[in-house]
Order: structure tokens, then sequence, then C-alpha cells
């Protein structure tokens, strides 16, 4: 605490060096490199009436490119209840009715935002990869 309050009274206009914006710079690149979808889980988009998981579609695309693809392709089948087929709240599910645009304070395009997460999340294997899973995970 108190080194933080002897940096906060050292500080002052213009006292960052070229050097520090540099880095400062190169985290915001880096932190708009991985975050593709600004949305902040405000759920101000849901109840989707198809079911879709809006806001944990899109942490989890976002995990994908700030993390790694299958870390966010975990997320994605986690959160959407992907693996409950009789629930599963993917983005594909989206029926582009729009309903969300309107309530979304982020004015993100919702609509196209899911089918770039469908595009990345859900490949030609994703649906047959699930249900064989399923049906491997309830063998008895």
């Amino acid at each position: 605490m108190e080194e933080n309050q002897r940096i906060a009274d050292s500080a002052a206009v213009g006292i960052m060096t070229k050097d520090d914006e540099a880095v400062i710079d190169s985290v915001i690149k880096a932190f708009n490199d991985s975050y593709k979808i600004p949305c902040t889980g405000c759920n101000y988009c849901m109840p989707c009436p198809f079911k879709v998981n809006i806001p944990g579609c899109f942490a989890a695309y976002n995990m994908s490119y700030a993390v790694g693809r299958m870390a966010g392709l975990t997320q994605y089948i986690t959160s959407t209840g992907a693996l409950d087929l009789s629930k599963n709240y993917v983005a594909s599910q989206c029926k582009k009715c729009g309903k969300c645009e309107k309530h979304c304070p982020q004015h993100i395009s919702i609509v196209d935002s899911l089918a770039n997460v469908k595009r990345r999340m859900e490949p030609f294997w994703f649906k047959a990869a699930l249900n064989l899973f399923v049906k491997f995970r309830e063998r008895k």
C-alpha cells in the first residue's frame, strides 16, 4: 500500500518515456489481437429465443484466440451445454432474428459475430464428434 501511495504521489503528466508508451501500445495490440468480440458478458442480449448462450459463445471464441484453439473449444463445449444434445446452446442454433442486437449496450453485431463463432468453433466434424462422445459416455 505504501509503495502504491509513493508511486501515485510521484506521478505527473508527461512522466512516461517513449519506451513506456511502446510497452503499453504492444499490450493493447496483444489484447486487441486476442479479444475479437468486445462482449462484456452483461447478458442484456439474453434470453435468446433459440436458446443460444451468446455470452458463453463469445467468451469461448475470444479464449480460442487469447489462449489457444483447444482451450477455446473446451470452454465452448462446456459453456454452451454442447454435451447435452437436448439443450445444445451453440452458435449454429442462431436463426438470425436479431432480437439480441437491440439490447446490446456494446452495439455488437451479434448475428454476424455468432456466424464467426460457428465457423471457428464448430468445424465440419464438431457435431459428429459430440454425438460419438455422448454415445460413448452413455454406454454401459
